[in-house]
C-alpha cells in the first residue's frame, strides 16, 4: 500500500521474447500509474523499431493524450501491444 493513501500501488509484470539471433537493447521501463510499459529497440535492416509491451489499469480514465504521449516516447518507428483496457460500445463495453 501506498504510505498515508491507503490505496493499492499496482505493478504489472511485461515481458517481450527476443529469437537470441536479433539485435536489440531494452529501454528504459516506462512506470506512472495509467501506463506501464517495458520496450526494446530492435535493429532492422533499414531502420530500428521499438517494440512495447503494454499494460493500462482498468481504473484510469486514460484519453488520447495520454496515449499520444507515451507513443512520442517511443520514436518514429515503433509496435506497441499489450492489455490497454480500451472501452468502446463497438465491442461491447459501455
Amino acid at each position: 500500500m501506498n504510505k498515508g493513501t491507503g490505496k493499492r500501488k499496482m505493478s504489472f509484470m511485461l515481458s517481450i521474447l527476443i529469437k537470441t539471433t536479433i539485435a536489440y537493447h531494452e529501454q528504459l521501463k516506462h512506470a506512472e500509474a495509467e501506463i506501464q510499459a517495458t520496450s526494446v529497440r530492435v535493429k532492422g535492416p533499414l531502420r530500428d523499431i521499438t517494440v512495447t509491451a503494454v499494460c493500462c489499469p482498468p481504473q484510469h480514465n486514460l484519453k488520447a493524450e495520454h496515449f499520444e504521449a507515451f507513443f512520442r516516447t517511443l520514436g518514429p518507428s515503433f509496435l506497441a501491444g499489450g492489455d490497454f483496457n480500451s472501452k468502446n460500445t463497438l465491442w461491447g463495453s459501455r
